[in-house]
């Protein structure tokens, strides 16, 4: 029988954080092209500095998303959805 820590250990060597919140790689990977994108874009002009953009990029990001995009437009969509469908229904 498998042990909870050898199953979070397990899930951790596949990219999983946890086994209560098991998720993909797929986001941090496109998330870190568009921010290499993102910088190399800002990084030809003289105006601003492109390391403070980035930082202030990353920390609205950490903190208006602490779960992540997917999961962010899932609570969003679930929340939003049923008021959208309610007033369809009504009209």
């Amino acid at each position: 029988m498998e042990t909870a820590e050898r199953r979070v250990l397990r899930l951790a060597r596949l990219g999983f954080a946890d086994a209560e919140r098991a998720g993909t790689l797929l986001g941090p990977v496109v998330g870190c092209v568009m921010l290499m994108w993102f910088t190399n874009a800002l990084g030809g002009q003289q105006i601003i500095n492109s390391s403070l953009v980035l930082g202030a990029t990353l920390l609205v990001f950490v903190m208006a998303l602490p779960a992540g995009l997917l999961p962010t437009l899932r609570r969003l969509g679930s929340r939003v959805l049923p008021v959208l469908l309610q007033r369809e229904k009504d009209a």
